[in-house]
């Protein structure tokens, strides 16, 4: 499984402060019943943390749905077999441990994991329950609450409910009749408390950007749904009609065009979308990315949440209700069609030297899913999104 490396959220520079500190913390809420470590840990490595683009990233994809700025430190703590929320000398940290983090995907077999550990250590603190120490009672109720919160916010990110609990799934927890001698629930009552979050949050979802009123239609009389963003309008599927050459169903299967669309050449691409609509310019493309915030957040907002269509690990949230959805690419070369559930490939309307041509591109890959403009050969069949004029 690909490693989390969490990070220094907000960088403070912690000099001879800590040596001479006396070790002040109020609550250590740990994410499982192993405490191993954990206050030497929290004596002695506060000082030993590294940044990490990926894990920042993770950061702001759990906290960027509630609006509210991350007030804590991320660091590395190896040996402590657990992941913790805690507050030092007036300062809140989270303290974790990589091989706990790996061992806990690589049972699930999903990186969800990392961010649900990271997200119920996250509800900790914006929760209080850092502020305060407590019998072990209290400390399983507020367990519940965090993660409860947990399934609040990875719903908000794109997770299914059961990517949500793959990280309770994968630990030991007591019985639920033993629960009284540990200071965490069982793990039903723990299942149930993210369902109850995650419901929630899936109670509030209402996407405003789908446009009832404006609709596209393509030769064929096919309409096509749109959406809202920013100062743009676009068909919020990819364009499914069939043209009579430069023209290919993903995986050459046309069971697969009623979800995906045709994939089409560049020169066929020009001028098949509907009236009132047209094949979007590397500028207009830009335009969207920016108004999304750029590379580390566009991709979530345009994927379709879940893996119904996306492999594994989509961090899709769709809160754009553009639903990007990933057909792949038909390469005329070999004849053949590959990289659908892994790729969404659009064709845009600037042509390039040697003739290539500028597609937008989302992958599946890592939180970012790296979306951007590139070039490509104009033999190559990709989806259409249109937008309108």
């Amino acid at each position: 499984m690909k490693k989390l490396s969490l990070i220094l959220i907000r960088l403070i520079l912690l000099s001879p402060y800590f040596s001479n500190a006396q070790t002040q913390f109020l609550q250590i809420c740990t994410y499982g019943e192993d405490n191993k470590g954990a206050e030497i840990c929290t004596k002695l490595q506060l000082k030993s943390f590294k940044s990490s683009i990926e894990a920042q990233n993770a950061v702001d994809r759990i906290l960027e749905p509630t609006g509210l700025k991350s007030n804590f430190v991320l660091v590395p703590c190896d040996g402590i077999n657990n992941c913790a929320a805690l507050v030092y000398v007036g300062l809140r940290y989270i303290i974790y441990d990589n091989a706990f983090m790996e061992k806990v995907a690589d049972i699930a077999n999903t990186d969800w994991t990392n961010l649900g550990i990271l997200a119920h250590e996250i509800g900790h603190h914006l929760l209080g329950h850092t502020l305060m120490k407590t019998n072990n009672s209290d400390t399983r109720r507020d367990e519940l609450e965090a993660d409860e919160w947990s399934g609040f916010a990875l719903n908000k990110i794109g997770a299914t409910l059961e990517q949500a609990q793959a990280a309770i799934n994968s630990l030991w927890h007591p019985a639920c009749d033993e629960e009284i001698n540990y200071d965490h629930p069982c793990k039903q009552k723990r299942l149930d408390s993210i369902k109850k979050g995650w419901e929630k949050a899936k109670g509030q979802k209402s996407n405003t950007n789908i446009n009832n009123s404006i609709y596209a239609t393509d030769p064929a009389g096919k309409t096509y749904k749109t959406v809202n963003i920013g100062s743009q309008v676009w068909m919020a599927e990819n364009l499914a009609y069939k043209t009579s050459s430069g023209c290919w169903a993903p995986k050459n299967d046309e069971s697969n065009v009623t979800i995906f669309g045709y994939l089409y050449n560049w020169e066929t691409a020009q001028n098949i979308c509907p009236i009132g609509w047209h094949l979007p310019s590397d500028a207009e493309w830009t335009i969207l990315l920016n108004f999304l915030g750029g590379e580390e957040f566009a991709a979530s907002k345009l994927k379709e949440s879940g893996t119904a269509h996306w492999q594994n690990n989509n961090f899709g949230s769709n809160t754009t209700g553009f639903t990007a959805l990933p057909a792949g690419l038909f390469d005329n070369n070999i004849t053949q069609s590959h990289t659908m559930g892994r790729f969404a490939y659009w064709w845009t309307s600037t042509e390039n030297k040697n003739n290539k041509s500028g597609y937008f591109c989302i992958s599946i890959d890592d939180i970012i899913g790296h979306p951007g403009l590139g070039s490509a050969s104009k033999d190559l069949g990709l989806s259409i999104r249109c937008i309108k004029d």
